[in-house]
């Protein structure tokens, strides 16, 4: 087979040969975002207002300065929890009582709003139990290719409309609306520049120092970045991206699951970075049930992005006072263990390589079982002949990102080219590579190589992960296998129920004596460990 490519070059599909549907059909998606274009309407269409507005932005600061589409803005967003009858039932009250009123009609009141914040939706259909998305390779399918349910309602015999519907639809956020909106203003103008500042700054001491010396804080003092800034990857003028997906249940007691995935602007002000107002909405997938394809979901949103990288995004920008081009970096994706496993293509953290990483560091299981554990160190008595202790020292010492992409480039072709099902798991298993990601399918000019595009998790590890296991070691209830006795864990300090409601009486006396400014204090434990206990409360 042919060489990989290099670790930083765009990824050639040509290379592969894939045996399996599953392989072919996601390198079809990887291709169609390759060749992402503003321009395809056949692959991911726009409407024609949107891809007008994308090519030549407005040239001056948008106000509400006239009082009748003031006055609709306010009523549309104290109704937007409500359908477009209740706005337009509120119109008709005020021009009944207000005859010369020009409020805005409901889809008008949208139109600018949409204008203005940047935030316009677009619909693609989904299969009615959530399988996958009808987009990509899938968007001419009739019927769902995992359930086989049908994607359209049957039309109703007599009616005009020829129009078909499907059952269910998913939106995605269009991002380059809302960076042209972010520029709009003076003052996000100038809170966007935040990392061209602390570049500046940064390069100014290698200037006269040879070296770093203000303390690293940020994304723009990590060595990715900065190689990305010298190598005109990144510009004064492109946006810095993180994407961040997640899964939500909208109602306590209600089958509710969704998905959805953000984008974080990170050359931001760092105070101002993850504040509500500038977290931009990606896109959302709608549950209950869970997807089965979850790149056929993303695809509208990383193929807008796609395009962007490749034709530029025309801005005009309120703090120069001038037109710019705007080529997104994509700089992190974000997500937890289950997710991100579906992000990048891995195993994930049960996997016998499980790092998100891609170092080399190899997981243990048990006799005849299938789960892996990341344990460094070898069991006594251990009946499997497998490697011995890992030490953190060696594994750092001959692990670094350009070995680490050129590996994980080397194996995917290996997984991609499987002959069939029997050899392609268990090269799964040798490389912990599933599939190729979709991400492989951006521009390496303006993005973070894959793997380590993706991110480590500080948040669920330490917060609650790790809490979640120690507190039942504690107690004595963590589950374990026959051949051990519980009454052997001198770790099990808080056994005695009365010492484990004695030990939560203590926490929750010591919440006087942390700051206010630690936001949540920790409760009780013994009463509300089970009611939703934070991260930041396990972590106090």
């Amino acid at each position: 087979p042919p060489p990989p490519p290099p670790f930083d070059s765009d990824i050639d599909t040509s290379v592969y040969d894939p045996v399996l549907n599953d392989m072919k059909t996601t390198l079809k998606f990887v291709e169609a975002i390759q060749n992402a274009s503003l321009k395809n309407t056949d692959v991911q269409p726009l409407p024609d207002w949107v891809y007008d507005q994308i090519r030549s932005p407005p040239t001056e600061q948008l106000t509400l300065d006239d009082q009748h589409d003031r006055l609709s803005v306010n009523v549309f967003l104290a109704t937007s929890n409500a359908a477009g009858i209740t706005y337009d039932a509120v119109r008709d009250a005020i021009i009944m009582c207000y005859p010369d009123s020009k409020m805005l009609t409901y889809s008008q009141v949208k139109r600018l709003v949409e204008k203005l914040s940047g935030v316009v939706e677009v619909m693609n259909d989904m299969c009615v139990d959530s399988c996958c998305a009808f987009t990509g390779p899938f968007r001419d399918l009739e019927n769902c290719p995992f359930c086989g349910k049908e994607r359209y309602k049957p039309q109703t015999a007599g009616r005009g409309s020829k129009t078909r519907k499907a059952w269910k639809q998913f939106p995605t956020i269009l991002l380059a609306p809302q960076l042209q909106a972010l520029h709009h203003s003076k003052e996000s103008s100038y809170l966007k520049d935040y990392h061209v500042r602390c570049t500046e700054v940064i390069f100014e001491e290698y200037r006269v120092h040879s070296a770093k010396i203000s303390p690293y804080k940020d994304f723009v003092d990590g060595e990715e970045y900065l190689n990305a800034v010298q190598d005109g990857k990144i510009t004064p003028d492109d946006t810095v991206l993180m994407l961040s997906m997640d899964g939500a249940q909208l109602y306590r007691n209600k089958t509710s699951d969704c998905w959805l995935y953000i984008w974080l602007i990170m050359d931001l002000d760092v105070n101002a970075r993850f504040k509500k107002d500038h977290v931009l909405p990606g896109g959302f997938i709608p549950g209950p049930n869970k997807p089965k394809h979850v790149d056929s979901f993303l695809f509208p949103g990383l193929y807008h992005l796609s395009a962007l990288q490749n034709d530029g995004l025309s801005v005009w920008d309120a703090g120069k006072e001038k037109m710019i081009v705007d080529h997104p970096y994509l700089h992190l994706v974000t997500a937890d263990g289950p997710g991100m496993a579906l992000l990048s293509g891995f195993v994930g953290h049960h996997g016998r390589l499980h790092c998100r990483f891609y170092c080399p560091i190899v997981g243990r299981h048990k006799p005849e079982g299938a789960h892996y554990y990341p344990a460094r160190l070898k069991p006594h008595d251990y009946p499997l002949e497998t490697h011995e202790d890992i030490k953190l020292i060696d594994l750092f010492s001959n692990f670094d990102y350009k070995k680490s992409s050129s590996a994980y480039l080397q194996n995917l072709q290996t997984v991609i080219n499987s002959p069939n099902k029997t050899q392609y798991e268990q090269n799964r298993l040798q490389t912990g590579i599933c599939k190729p990601s979709i991400f492989l399918g951006l521009s390496q000019k303006h993005m973070t190589p894959v793997p380590r595009l993706f991110g480590g998790d500080n948040m669920h590890l330490p917060s609650l992960n790790i809490p979640d296991l120690y507190i039942p070691l504690w107690r004595g209830t963590f589950s374990c296998d026959r051949t051990d006795n519980k009454d052997t864990w001198i770790w099990a300090v808080l056994k005695n129920p009365a010492e484990w409601k004695a030990h939560g009486k203590l926490v929750e006396a010591a919440t006087h004596c942390i700051p206010g400014s630690f936001d949540r204090p920790p409760r009780n434990p013994a009463e509300k460990i089970s009611s939703g206990y934070k991260a930041w409360e396990f972590l106090l």
